[in-house]
């Protein structure tokens, strides 16, 4: 397997991402100091509450998502356990809400929370090429795992499976 092949199959979309991640913060938290948009205002207490929830989730995400990934030989079988049998992207969906979440609190800013709309189209765009890799390698079982789970968000059919599972034990 060639570098390029290689380094597909363990990143992805990832690094690309990431970087035009940093320039969409960058813009819209520096768009909102130059219009002189006021911090938001919350006490230090919700503030808090508010980063840690987004910590733990990025934590589980990100740790759990890597976890599953180095058990199952990290791209060389479709995994769909841990934080995947929630969502198909657990890493972008950690950086797009829990991340930008977790900096929009930390800075008071307006600016970044609103950036998570670009994000979530962005990314949306950009894991195209990556799910397209998936079905090439995955086939069939990565469009049926694609129909029931979302890209960044458990899907109605998800949670409709899980509640019908349960009621059967």
């Amino acid at each position: 397997m060639s570098i390029k092949a290689q380094y597909k199959r363990i990143f992805g979309v990832g690094p690309t991402g990431m970087a035009i991640t940093g320039i969409i913060w960058f813009v819209f938290y520096f768009t909102e100091k130059a219009l002189g948009i006021p911090p938001i205002n919350m006490s230090t207490t919700f503030r808090m509450i508010g980063l840690v929830v987004l910590l733990l989730d990025a934590v589980y995400l990100l740790g759990g998502g890597i976890f599953v990934l180095l058990k199952n030989g990290w791209g060389n079988r479709l995994v769909i356990e841990g934080p995947f049998r929630f969502i198909r992207h657990p890493f972008y969906s950690a950086l797009i809400y829990s991340a930008t979440g977790s900096l929009a609190l930390w800075l008071y800013s307006w600016g970044l929370i609103i950036s998570a709309i670009p994000l979530t189209i962005f990314w949306s765009w950009n894991v195209i090429r990556e799910e397209n890799y998936m079905l090439n390698k995955f086939g069939n079982k990565y469009r049926r795992y694609m129909e029931v789970t979302g890209q960044f968000f458990p899907t109605r059919k998800y949670i409709d499976r899980e509640n019908q599972h349960n009621n059967t034990k």
